[in-house]
């Protein structure tokens, strides 16, 4: 009976941990990953608020981490960073395996370019591009390649004038 100092019924006492557990896995779902579930609850709620806790906390290391990295590639011109996430496992460690070898394929072509660029430069024109290659890195590849065979051949052409 209301008043009567009995505890709420079950229902109530249930109602306001799932309402606050339910917005926070919605902010989740839409991206907000720094909410938190703060109802103070035991039992399998606490388990579930604790999981829905960890899960924003994981969902914010691994954003905080691509962000890092993104910078470190586009704004600061480092391509040899990896994304740092404790104890990723199952699909956190695929998501991570992914993201760290999308980075070092890219590295890889970018040196791969700069040293036949570098070559170029000093005026070694025997150096290919041979780093595996698809889409637009395969055109650039192609494009300095035949830049470099004609280079050659005009390099080749000149000497032969020159000693006519």
């Amino acid at each position: 009976m209301p008043g009567s100092g009995a505890e709420p019924p079950r229902d109530e006492v249930l109602s306001e941990p799932l309402r606050d557990i339910s917005r926070v896995v919605a902010a989740l779902a839409a991206g907000d990953f720094r909410r938190q579930v703060t109802t103070r609850v035991d039992g399998e709620l606490g388990a579930l608020k604790d999981d829905v806790n960890a899960l924003g906390a994981r969902l914010a290391a691994l954003t905080g981490e691509v962000h890092r990295l993104s910078g470190e590639v586009t704004v600061e011109g480092r391509l040899g960073g990896r994304v740092d996430l404790v104890d990723a496992e199952g699909g956190w460690r695929t998501l991570v395996d992914s993201v760290d070898g999308m980075v070092a394929g890219l590295a890889d072509q970018v040196r791969d370019l700069s040293r036949v660029a570098q070559a170029v430069a000093r005026g070694d024109l025997s150096q290919k591009i041979d780093v595996s290659a698809r889409g637009e890195i395969l055109e650039l590849k192609s494009t300095i390649n035949t830049m470099v065979d004609q280079l050659s051949g005009f390099a080749a052409e000149v000497t032969r004038v020159a000693r006519e």
